[in-house]
């Protein structure tokens, strides 16, 4: 409905009769009690003081009527109003304030300058639309609050970047500050977002029950931190993570990529143990939320790799009873919103279905609650989030993440554009002249490798479906892992650089990932958290690692006499150089996290990367193992782009003065208006 001069005549009275008694008109603990408050109750006009002229109470009164036809029309018949008042209530008494204001003008004015600030502190805050009825007694009520310049919401991360805290007293939301993502707290009552110290890298943010932790992930691991503040410590270690839930009995359900099922974990750690199964086609499971009873979780089921987020099937999956359930429809990124509804994304909106908590059925017909959403077509999380009581927070915004710019970028941080590519796009790797680059394609009709030439930018598909490759060292022919279509099952080929003539067959093993191939032609890889060697020809894997720790990413120094490795043995993933095959001794040569070590040609320098640094540290393998100090070479918005902790998602020149980066521009939007819906 339009408004007119009469709200602005209530605004008048309420700051009025703050300025009388020093009390809010309308009070409440959080701002849905205040909207509350407004709608349903009246000011305590007990709290005026004793000796206010009756008629000035009538004028104020009139004021604050709710009924808009009640109130004045313009301040002039305020400003009449007072100067009219009859002459027994002129004697009767002043206003107490009246030795601050020489006429009804001066107190109007002040009033009115209260008001101003009031509304550029409420630009601050945000502003209340107009409701709507909702089911039940009770009315929704569109707020908008408004996040600092500095530290807006990153609408472009590949996870959900808010989620409520379930006192409803405000949300924790990922920030995008100097272009490094961390997590704020946004009290309701505080228009000042709390920044928490340690969460640098953060996303997909999820709360416990009692309002008092965050779980987050950063660096390949799953987190926690107070919600007050402090600092944060690691549950586990993850491998790829898509969403996570905090629910009853400090059990905390998530997402760990494609080809995994949700996994569960205590908030203290210890054992992942699988939750849910594949049925059918089902390719990963993703994006999970508990509903009110605690033991339900829902979740979004994609059926084969080439993932799309409105090709996402709707599930309810019941822990004590092992039981799934498959909804109707297609969507993702689901959540159970009181009064008995079911929110989840389809066609970039915001859509709420009537849902029968009992017989996890729906009920009735789609209804679209928010238009155009921020969402990640790529792994189809969305900017939304839903409370206990049904108060939903979201961020508008476009489809995210369908670009990645292939940069090169020299070692003081000076950047140029090789290619720019649509859909997501991973782990590149030079062939040994520099010349041709090989990258996975993920996503509908792009999954795959692609070979692109580094002069012209020319790029095409050469094998479907492979996420792990290496070049051999001659640069002649790839090496290359594929899942054949089905999850769990990966299988090793041999390749002409070229990919012309029948791939050679080399080895079958569920769940392996390749790192390397040494000047030998023994292959590296990953198997459930251990690490392997193949010897050239072998058909048997020949332990190197095998550990409670979780180890990966093995390469091979060029001379073949040391390797360097990723393992999370100190409770966080550091890098590693061992002597080859062994025995012998290892060093840590990272010292503040590092992931996705990469040996120069010369064996001359490590590079790895921390957070959003890629650093080098300048090594000798001969004849003994000598490492210098680590050196940042440069900061860049590189590190969101889908990537894994073992398998570095850029490489190196063979001249060591340049790299390979992916840049994803839209991972870097950010959003600093955030709209609620509130249930009064």
């Amino acid at each position: 409905k339009p408004v007119d001069r009469r709200a602005d005549i209530w605004s008048f009275g309420a700051v009025l009769y703050e300025m009388l008694t020093g009390n809010k008109a309308f009070a409440g603990e959080t701002i849905t009690d205040m909207i509350a408050s407004v709608v349903k109750e009246d000011p305590d006009w007990s709290k005026l003081p004793a000796d206010l002229s009756p008629s000035v109470v009538r004028t104020l009164q009139r004021c604050l009527a709710k009924k808009r036809r009640e109130r004045f029309r313009d301040i002039g018949d305020v400003h009449w109003d007072l100067t009219h008042r009859d002459e027994s209530d002129q004697q009767e008494t002043a206003l107490p304030i009246a030795g601050m204001f020489r006429s009804p003008w001066a107190l109007i004015t002040a009033v009115l300058a209260l008001l101003l600030v009031g509304a550029l502190m409420g630009r601050m805050f945000g502003t209340s639309g107009n409701g709507k009825t909702d089911t039940g007694s009770k009315q929704t009520f569109h707020v908008e609050i408004v996040l600092p310049d500095d530290a807006p919401v990153a609408i472009g991360s590949f996870l959900p970047a808010m989620t409520w805290i379930p006192d409803e007293s405000g949300i924790v939301y990922v920030g995008l500050k100097d272009g490094t993502r961390r997590l704020y707290v946004r009290k309701l009552d505080d228009p000042v977002p709390a920044e928490l110290p340690g969460t640098e890298g953060a996303e997909g943010p999820f709360v416990s029950p009692d309002s008092q932790w965050i779980g987050f992930y950063a660096e390949f691991a799953l987190w926690k931190v107070p919600v007050a503040g402090g600092t944060p410590s690691v549950i586990s270690p993850v491998r790829d993570y898509r969403g996570g839930a905090w629910g009853p009995g400090d059990r905390i359900v998530f997402a760990d990529g494609q080809g995994v099922t949700l996994q569960q974990i205590d908030a203290a750690g210890g054992a992942i143990t699988p939750l849910t199964a594949f049925q059918d086609d089902e390719w990963s499971h993703r994006f999970p939320s508990f509903l009110p009873d605690g033991d339900t979780v829902l979740y979004c089921a994609q059926a084969g790799p080439d993932f799309h987020y409105e090709k996402g099937h709707l599930r309810a999956y019941s822990i004590s009873e092992d039981r799934t359930v498959k909804l109707e429809g297609t969507g993702c990124d689901a959540a159970y919103a009181e009064p008995g509804r079911l929110l989840y994304i389809q066609g970039g909106d915001l859509t709420a279905v009537p849902f029968d908590l009992e017989r996890l059925t729906i009920t009735g017909p789609p209804e679209t609650m928010v238009r155009d959403v921020a969402i990640q077509i790529n792994t189809g999380a969305s900017q939304y989030a839903v409370s206990p009581a049904g108060n939903i927070a979201f961020a508008h915004g476009s489809s995210l993440g369908d670009v990645v710019d292939v940069t090169r970028i020299d070692r003081q941080g000076t950047r140029s554009s090789i290619a720019v590519l649509d859909g997501v796009h991973r782990t590149p790797r030079l062939s040994p002249d520099g010349r041709q680059l090989l990258i996975t394609g993920i996503g509908e009709n792009i999954t795959g490798i692609w070979k692109l030439e580094v002069a012209t930018g020319v790029h095409r598909r050469m094998a479907l479906d492979a996420e792990s490759y290496t070049w051999e060292p001659d640069g002649n022919r790839v090496i290359y892992a594929t899942s054949d279509q089905t999850p769990g099952d990966q299988k090793l080929f041999r390749t002409a650089a070229d990919f012309s003539g029948v791939p050679e067959s080399l080895f079958h093993l569920p769940e392996l990932r390749l790192t390397d191939a040494g000047r030998d032609g023994r292959l590296a890889m990953t198997v459930d958290g251990n690490i392997y060697t193949l010897p050239d020809g072998g058909s048997e894997l020949e332990p190197f690692l095998e550990t409670e720790a979780a180890e990966t990413g093995l390469r091979f120094s060029p001379d073949g006499r040391f390797v360097t490795y990723v393992s999370d043995e100190t409770g966080r993933y550091e890098v590693y150089v061992a002597e080859f095959p062994g025995p012998g001794g290892k060093r840590q040569i990272s010292n503040d996290g590092g992931r996705q070590p990469i040996w120069s040609q010369d064996g001359s320098e490590i590079f790895f990367r921390s957070r959003r640094r890629l650093l080098a540290v300048p090594v000798r393998t001969s004849p003994s193992f000598e490492a210098g100090g680590q050196q940042e070479l440069f900061l860049g918005p590189y590190e969101g782009v889908l990537g894994q902790q073992g398998i570095p998602n850029y490489d190196v020149a063979a001249d060591r003065q340049s790299f390979i980066m992916l840049a994803s521009p839209e991972l870097q939007e950010s959003q600093s208006r955030v709209g609620l819906l509130l249930r009064r």
